[in-house]
């Protein structure tokens, strides 16, 4: 299949490749679950499909950060520094405390990871699960890459997403955000953290399939030759998705997936749904100390009230590992996303 021919998929071609798959007594229930967003890809071609190395031994000296993040400034991007307005105040780590033998700081800075430029987000089909998302401003997304979110409220301050509603190029009224002592560190391997580098990104829309995960998947009864002919589904149109060359792709010792960067859409969910867990924490509870029958008690109503704002893949081209090459996800609710409120979304990592 040519770079062209990978456009993205329309439900009428997810049908027929379900069938084609094997998933014809569910092939129409199938092209339904399908959900537009947009596929982030790095803009240079050649770094769609990381090489497989060491990962997090490789971070760009500060200096050639900076100078991307200049040349690169008000672009759709993985790393760097981010672009700010007035009154920016880098996020931090609110509170001192132990976790997993660890010492959790105050005041520690966390890393950004990326920031999104909404007037680079071209439109898309119909919403069905697209965020209604301005189309001025930027988001930027930061994470505290030492100790991660994994979605209880202890982690309200693993991570922040900030919202300016500013041309990023208009150099009067934003500009480049200082880096903050402290951010770049080693551990005791000599891994590099806190200052990603540069990967530019293109907002390209998509339909995508969710993992097998969602209620919705599992009403469909699938048995376990169709259940693992929808995983392989799930899987080819994610890789048609990166848009990778062939050149790139048949490279020796290239990754046989390349990240699945998302805005908006169908969640890559490594291990369940979390939707439920984002509700219970907006309403003061702790999911991971809870029976999952309380999940499953607001699982309908979480589902239409949370949607996935930003997922962002372990990515070798920026230097970004979550946890054992899991993903970031950040979540948003409907009415907070409709009144801006970014501040508002909650983030979860999940790994392998």
């Amino acid at each position: 299949m040519d770079d062209e021919r990978r456009a993205a998929a329309t439900r009428e071609e997810i049908r027929l490749r379900a069938e084609e798959a094997g998933l014809g007594r569910v092939a129409e229930a199938v092209a339904d679950l399908a959900r537009p967003g947009w596929r982030l890809v790095a803009e240079d071609p050649s770094r769609r499909a990381p090489d497989q190395g060491e990962w997090l031994t490789w971070r760009p000296p500060l200096a050639e950060t900076l100078k991307a993040s200049r040349a690169a400034r008000g672009r759709t991007r993985l790393g760097g520094v981010p672009v700010v307005g007035e009154g920016f105040s880098w996020p931090r780590r609110a509170r001192t405390r132990g976790r997993h033998g660890d010492e959790i700081r105050a005041g520690r800075p966390l890393t950004f990871v990326a920031q999104v430029n909404l007037a680079e987000v071209p439109p898309t089909g119909p919403a069905g699960g697209v965020p209604d998302l301005s189309r001025r401003g930027v988001l930027s997304f930061f994470c505290d890459e030492e100790s991660l979110p994994f979605g209880g409220p202890e982690d309200s301050d693993a991570f922040a997403v900030a919202y300016i509603p500013l041309d990023p190029d208009g150099e009067s009224e934003t500009r480049l955000a200082d880096v903050p002592d402290g951010l770049v560190g080693f551990d005791d391997r000599g891994n590099r953290w806190g200052m990603p580098g540069v990967v530019v990104l293109e907002a390209l829309p998509e339909l995508a399939l969710p993992a097998p995960f969602p209620d919705e998947v599992r009403a469909m009864g699938l048995s376990e030759a169709e259940a693992d002919a929808y995983w392989r589904l799930t899987e080819d149109l994610e890789r048609e998705g990166a848009r990778v060359p062939a050149e790139v792709a048949d490279a020796p010792g290239t990754a046989r997936y390349p990240p699945v960067h998302r805005l908006g859409g169908a969640p890559h969910e490594i291990q369940n749904p979390m939707e439920a867990e984002c509700e219970l924490v907006r309403r003061g509870e702790d999911p991971h100390a809870l029976p999952y029958s309380r999940q499953e008690e607001v699982a309908g109503e979480a589902k239409a009230r949370w949607r996935l704002l930003l997922q962002v893949d372990s990515d070798e081209t920026a230097g970004l590992m979550w946890g054992d090459a899991g993903m970031l996800y950040y979540w948003i609710r409907d009415d907070d996303l409709a009144a801006r409120r970014f501040d508002r979304a909650w983030c979860v990592m999940q790994c392998y």
